[in-house]
């Protein structure tokens, strides 16, 4: 993976459809990327789970965006330690207060933030699409393939809910 910090690279899983950004920093089970979901827009960042990737792709379409994406100068890197996720879900929500949660259901995420963890389930207080704190969901650690954040739909609603 080394070879491919700061570049952009689309990540292929083996239960989900792909993600495209540029790789920030990795671990041997985590790796957080600047998320580029379309064309050349920047959206945020994300962290995903090593084990759950099939392939790591960077071909002549991911250098392309990537020269125009250079074209922006872009610089910041969040600090996440990619430790184990505890640590990570913890850090999202001190710095960033509300994250979404991605399983391998393509169509679905969870927004919230992170609560604790309780016989093996991670715990997390639910953040509805209409701004609203309503209750918990539960998660195991398994379940989780994608932490999104610093995205505009999460700090729309994250403006939002307070």
């Amino acid at each position: 993976m080394k070879k491919y910090i700061g570049r952009l690279i689309k990540i292929k899983f083996k239960d989900m459809g792909p993600l495209v950004g540029h790789l920030l920093a990795y671990s041997d089970d985590w790796m957080l990327m600047r998320n580029c979901p379309v064309d050349y827009v920047i959206d945020g960042y994300f962290i995903t789970r090593n084990k759950n990737i099939k392939e790591v792709v960077r071909g002549e379409d991911e250098k392309w965006r990537e020269k125009v994406i250079g074209l922006k100068k872009l610089k910041a890197v969040p600090q996440i330690p990619l430790t184990d996720l505890n640590t990570i879900l913890k850090t999202l929500t001190k710095k960033y207060s509300v994250f979404s949660v991605h399983t391998k259901e393509d169509d679905v995420c969870w927004l919230g933030r992170f609560n604790r963890i309780e016989d093996k389930l991670i715990i997390i207080d639910d953040l509805t699409p209409k701004a609203k704190w309503d209750g918990q969901f539960k998660f195991k650690e398994s379940e989780i393939r994608v932490l999104e954040f610093d995205t505009d739909y999460v700090n729309s609603l994250k403006r939002l809910a307070k």
